[in-house]
């Protein structure tokens, strides 16, 4: 049976569903940006397509949230059910476009917006199952071609993109992703009070989400060996990861002679990571190809130094804000530590660039593009 919606400009569509739900958290200001246009434009209705139900009294009325039980992680049978599945939920609420992250519905002659928020799998391949990586190397061109409008969250995804599929250029629009406004730089009292809470009063570094290689966990913790063990500092090394990473991390420490300065923090809300990070003394970010360089913006717009992997997306991302460094060098992650931390003159000037270069990584603009997108598409 159909669901029949009056008085309405646009019905428009937004799967946040991926395969394999392989995108990890961190990904979100997409969602975010799609769940603020709900707000600006209600006389649209929009079908918030997940996994699990939850925002409902973040949302108004002209959303309807579907719930859809992830199919299996095997690509065959997700290719099927997003191809036959999706295209029956679009149809029954006679959707007028569909906004779709990584990969688009074949069946379908509904216009669709793809947005390609995570090309790991040109970049680094073996972050992901075999059949996965598989799975787009076969039909990763298809779903390209589909699409009416490709959103890229970068100029480096959009080259990226380019260079290895035949596109028009003019299809794929560059989505700065930005950062929630709560975070920025904390005043003295609201840094020293979070310090007390989470590192027994001490400076430290902090580790963000990500999707991260288990070898780079432990090169930091070697790093972090080292700094403490050359200048006998105080300094903490916090965590607040997700539980995959926090699980591995816990297993490394068993033995790990300096784990009494390690913190390691479970759950942590969108409010305290704010306050974690504009009380840290630095980012330190061992990131590999796969991961999102949302912890560097807000990082930034927290007025907090980054250390970084030297990868092409976050330098675009950082310019020269931020120290490199290879995260499959632990003696490289610790001389950078250990720089940023006898410098203080140098830490004082990243900290002002970075205010300085995130000032075009904002939610409002992101929302705004991503709303040219989109009517790019019913064009």
């Amino acid at each position: 049976m159909e669901v029949r919606l009056t008085n309405l400009d646009m019905v428009i569509a937004f799967n946040s569903l991926t395969p394999g739900n392989h995108l990890q958290a961190g990904h979100e200001p997409f969602i975010e940006a799609f769940r603020r246009l709900i707000k600006q434009y209600p006389r649209n209705t929009f079908i918030y397509i997940t996994e699990a139900l939850g925002h409902q009294l973040l949302l108004p009325e002209n959303c309807i949230q579907v719930k859809l039980i992830p199919p299996s992680r095997k690509p065959g049978i997700w290719y099927l059910w997003y191809n036959y599945k999706i295209p029956l939920l679009l149809k029954k609420y006679k959707a007028d476009l569909s906004v779709n992250r990584q990969l688009c519905a074949t069946r379908t002659s509904i216009p669709q917006c793809l947005i390609a928020d995570d090309t790991s799998y040109l970049q680094s391949p073996g972050l992901m199952s075999k059949s996965l990586a598989g799975f787009y190397k076969k039909n990763a061109h298809r779903f390209f071609v589909k699409a009416k409008c490709i959103v890229a969250p970068s100029q480096f995804c959009k080259s990226l993109l380019l260079s290895h599929y035949d596109l028009d250029e003019k299809k794929i629009e560059v989505v700065l992703v930005g950062a929630d406004d709560i975070f920025k730089p904390a005043e003295i009292k609201s840094r020293e009070k979070t310090k007390a809470q989470y590192a027994e009063g001490n400076e430290y570094f902090l580790l963000k989400q990500g999707n991260y290689l288990q070898h780079h966990l432990m090169n930091l913790l070697k790093a972090f060996s080292l700094f403490k063990k050359r200048l006998k500092s105080n300094m903490q090394l916090v965590f607040a990861c997700n539980d995959p990473d926090i699980d591995r991390l816990t297993a490394m420490l068993r033995l790990y002679k300096y784990k009494s300065d390690v913190r390691l923090l479970r759950d942590v809300t969108a409010p305290v990571n704010a306050m974690l990070t504009a009380a840290s003394y630095a980012l330190i970010y061992p990131a590999n190809a796969g991961c999102t360089g949302i912890p560097l913006i807000e990082s930034m717009k927290s007025g907090i130094p980054v250390i970084t992997s030297d990868l092409p997306s976050f330098r675009e991302v950082c310019s020269d804000t931020a120290l490199y460094m290879d995260p499959d060098n632990f003696e490289g992650i610790a001389s950078q530590m250990m720089l940023l931390f006898k410098d203080e003159r140098l830490r004082n000037e990243l900290a002002a660039k970075c205010l300085q270069q995130v000032r075009g990584y904002r939610l409002e603009t992101s929302t705004e593009l991503l709303w040219s997108a989109i009517t790019k598409t019913t064009g």
